[in-house]
C-alpha cells in the first residue's frame, strides 16, 4: 500500500457517523497565468487543451505540450501546430528555442510537431488534432521515453467530384488516431502509425501509463449520426496495449446516465493512475441544451468499469452567468502534478460553447485573452469521509511494506485517532485507538502515534487494517511510506 483513497468503498469494510465529500478544484485568480503571445501559437486552441504536462524528475520543471497556431493560417496544416513550454514554479512560463522547426521568418521556434505537409510527410492538406503526449519511465527503450497519440484529418479532395480523400483505400495518410514515440519529447518522427481509422470514429483521443498492469490505455471518441434527432452522438470506449502497438478492441465505458441531462454526451475524458486506481476528468457536453461543457470526476478499479458519481459532478467548475469561464472548460490530458501540499491541474476555458450553437459574446469587461489557466486540489483531495461529530471507519486489510504510516486529514477542529487491528480482526497491542495521540490539525501528513511509537516497521509484510476514530473531521487518505529524511 502506498497510498489509499476513500473515492470509493474499496478499502473501507465498515463506517459509521460519516459521509463521503467530493471536493471542487479551486481556480487560480489570476487565470489565465499565460497567454501565448508568438506568432505560431498565439491562437491557443482552447477548446480541447491537447498536449500534456509534467514535472521533470530530474530537474523539477514544468514542462507543456499545448496545440496552437497562428491567427493567420496559411492552410489547415499551418492551422495547428504542437509546442513546447517550460516553467521553474508552475506559474511563469517561457517559450525556450527547440531549432527543430521554423514558422515561415522565423528560423527558432519552440514547435516540435507540425503537419504533415510541414515536415514533408506528405504534399496534401492534412490538419492535426487532439494530441497526448506524456514520459513513459517504464519502456527499456530509450528512444522510447515519451509517447504521443495524435489525430490526423485528411483535408484532400478529389478534384473532379470533391469527394474526401481520407480513407485507407483513397490514400496512404487516411484520417484517423496515429501513435509515436520519441527520446526526448522534442524530436518525433515525421510519420506515425496508424492505430484507428476515421470510420466511426473521431478526436478527442488520449492515453494513459498503465503502471498498475504495466501497459497503456487508450481512451477513444465513438461516433455515430442518429438520423431521427438530425444529431451527432458521441460515445467514449476504450482499449489496452501491452506494447503502445498492438491494441485490443475498444470496448463503451463511460455512459450517460439519470443525473446528467436529456441529451447529454460525455465529449472526451483523460485518466491517470493515482495510489491503486484509476481517476479520469471527464468532459460532459450538453447537447440540444446550452451546449456548455462541464469537467466531472470519474474513478474505476480496473480501467474499464467506471463510476462518474453525480456528486462528483463539476470538479472543475465553469464560472457563472457572463464569466469569461462561462461555456467551455478543456483539460489537459495529464496526472495532475504535487506541488508542496497541493495538486496543479492545468486546463484551458472560453465564455464560447460548442457548435452548432451561435458563438456567445459576453461583455468586453468581462473578456480575458484564452490563455493557460490553473486550477489547485489538496493532495488525495478528491473526496473525503467526513464526520460531523464521532464517526468510526475501518478499513479491509492493507499490507505493511513501509516503516511509517501517515493520514491526510482535516481534524483543525476535532480530532482523529488510529489503532491498528490484526489479519484476524483484533485490536494490536499498544496501537488501538485509545493508545493513539489525537491529532488536532489539518495535515496532509499526520503521523499516528501510540504513547513513543510512531513506526510500525515491526509489522512489515503482515496485513493490517485500520481503526479510524473521527471527531468533527475529515478523512482524505491513508499512506504507507518511508519517510523522506530516513531514506
Amino acid at each position: 500500500m502506498s497510498v489509499a483513497l476513500f473515492v470509493d468503498d474499496h478499502h473501507v469494510r465498515a463506517a459509521d457517523g460519516v459521509r463521503r465529500v467530493f471536493h471542487q478544484f479551486e481556480k487560480h485568480p489570476d487565470n489565465p497565468i499565460h497567454v501565448f503571445r508568438n506568432p505560431w501559437d498565439e491562437n491557443l486552441i482552447i477548446r480541447g487543451a491537447h498536449g500534456g504536462y509534467e514535472r521533470d524528475p530530474e530537474t523539477g520543471d514544468f514542462i507543456l505540450w499545448y496545440q496552437a497556431g497562428p491567427k493567420d493560417p496559411g492552410s489547415d496544416s499551418e492551422s495547428r501546430l504542437v509546442c513546447q513550454a517550460r516553467s521553474r514554479d508552475g506559474l511563469r512560463w517561457e517559450t525556450p528555442p527547440l531549432g527543430v522547426y521554423p514558422f515561415r521568418e522565423h528560423r527558432e521556434t519552440n514547435i516540435c510537431v507540425v503537419g504533415y505537409t510541414q515536415s514533408g510527410a506528405f504534399a496534401g492538406e492534412h490538419e492535426m488534432d487532439a494530441l497526448c503526449i506524456g514520459r513513459d519511465p517504464l519502456d527499456p527503450d530509450p528512444q522510447a521515453r515519451f509517447k504521443m497519440s495524435i489525430w490526423r484529418y485528411n483535408r484532400g479532395r478529389d478534384l473532379e467530384t470533391g469527394r474526401r480523400l481520407n480513407g485507407p483505400k483513397d490514400t496512404p495518410f487516411p484520417s484517423g488516431l496515429y501513435t509515436s514515440v520519441s527520446p526526448d519529447g522534442i524530436h518525433w518522427p515525421t510519420r506515425e502509425r496508424l492505430v484507428l481509422y476515421h470510420d466511426d470514429y473521431g478526436d478527442t483521443n488520449s492515453w494513459m501509463l498503465d503502471t498498475l498492469r504495466r501497459g497503456y490505455r487508450l481512451f477513444c471518441k465513438r461516433i455515430y449520426y442518429d438520423e431521427r434527432r438530425q444529431l451527432r452522438i458521441r460515445l467514449r470506449h476504450t482499449s489496452w496495449s501491452p506494447d503502445f502497438a498492438s491494441w485490443s478492441p475498444t470496448v463503451p465505458i463511460l455512459p450517460i446516465d439519470e443525473h446528467d441531462r436529456p441529451e447529454d454526451q460525455v465529449y472526451q475524458n483523460a485518466g491517470f493512475v493515482y495510489g491503486d486506481l484509476y481517476l479520469s476528468f471527464v468532459r460532459v457536453l450538453h447537447a440540444l441544451d446550452d451546449w456548455s461543457q462541464d469537467i466531472d470526476l470519474a474513478h474505476s478499479r480496473d480501467g474499464e468499469e467506471w463510476a462518474r458519481p453525480p456528486e462528483a459532478r463539476r470538479i472543475l467548475p465553469r464560472g457563472e452567468g457572463d464569466a469569461w469561464d462561462s461555456g467551455m472548460l478543456a483539460v489537459f490530458p495529464s496526472p495532475p502534478v504535487r506541488v508542496g501540499d497541493r495538486l496543479f491541474l492545468y486546463y484551458t476555458s472560453t465564455e464560447d460553447v460548442h457548435r452548432p450553437a451561435p458563438v456567445r459574446r459576453i461583455p468586453p469587461d468581462q473578456t480575458r485573452p484564452p490563455g493557460l489557466s490553473l486550477a489547485t486540489l489538496r493532495v488525495d483531495g478528491f473526496a473525503g469521509l467526513r464526520a460531523g461529530g464521532e464517526g468510526r471507519v475501518r478499513t479491509r486489510p492493507l499490507l505493511v511494506e513501509h516503516d511509517h504510516l501517515t493520514v491526510n486529514v482535516d481534524a483543525a477542529r476535532g480530532a482523529c485517532r488510529v489503532g491498528l487491528l490484526d489479519e484476524a480482526g483484533l485490536p494490536v497491542p499498544g496501537f488501538t485507538p485509545e493508545d493513539a495521540e489525537p491529532i488536532h490539525q489539518d495535515t496532509t501528513a499526520g503521523r499516528p502515534r501510540w504513547g513513543a511509537q510512531a513506526s510500525i516497521a515491526h509489522l512489515a509484510g503482515c496485513w493490517i487494517s485500520l481503526d479510524i476514530r473521527l471527531k468533527d473531521a475529515e478523512l482524505f487518505a491513508v499512506r504507507n511510506e518511508t519517510r523522506k529524511d530516513e531514506r
